[in-house]
C-alpha cells in the first residue's frame, strides 16, 4: 500500500495533472458543415409533484421496517423535497413538516443502524454485570484492620 503511494506521489511529482494532456491542433472548421441542433429538453417544471404525493412518499418511507431499506426511502424522499423546493421556489406548511419528520426519521434510523452495529460488534446483549468479578480476583481490604 505504502510502495503504490509513493509511486503515485513520484509520477505526480515528475509528471504533474496539469500537464498530462497534450493541446493537439484543431483543423479549422469546414464551412459546409451543419450547425449543431439544440436537443430539446423537458423542463424540470413539467415533472411537477403534487405536494399530497411528496407527503405520501415520506409516509411510505417512515413506515418501512428494514433498515436499510428505510435508509435508502427516507433518502429518496428527502432528496425529492429538497428537488422539488429548489424548482418551486419554496415549501408550503405540509411539505415542510413532512420534511421535518423525515429529516428526524432518517437521523434515528441512522441511530439504530450504528446501535444495533454496536451490539452486534461487542458481542450482543449480556445477561450478567457488566464487569463481573472473577473469585480468584484479590479482594480489596481498604479500611480493614490488618
Amino acid at each position: 500500500m505504502a510502495l503504490g503511494c509513493l509511486t503515485l506521489g513520484v509520477v505526480e511529482l515528475l509528471w504533474p495533472a496539469g500537464v498530462r494532456r497534450v493541446a493537439r491542433a484543431r483543423a479549422a472548421p469546414d464551412v459546409r458543415t451543419a450547425h449543431a441542433v439544440p436537443i430539446p429538453r423537458p423542463a424540470a417544471a413539467a415533472r411537477s409533484i403534487s405536494p399530497a404525493r411528496l407527503i405520501t412518499l415520506v409516509d411510505r418511507a417512515r413506515v418501512e421496517t428494514d433498515p436499510e431499506r428505510r435508509t435508502a426511502a427516507l433518502r429518496i424522499a428527502i432528496l425529492t423535497i429538497e428537488r422539488w423546493r429548489a424548482g418551486n421556489g419554496g415549501l408550503d406548511d405540509g411539505v415542510g413538516h413532512a420534511l421535518e419528520r423525515a429529516r428526524a426519521e432518517q437521523w434515528a434510523n441512522y441511530q439504530r443502524i450504528a446501535l444495533r452495529r454496536l451490539t452486534n460488534q461487542n458481542g450482543g446483549p449480556r445477561d450478567g454485570p457488566p464487569n463481573p468479578q472473577r473469585s480468584d480476583a484479590p479482594r480489596e481490604t481498604r479500611g480493614a484492620p490488618r
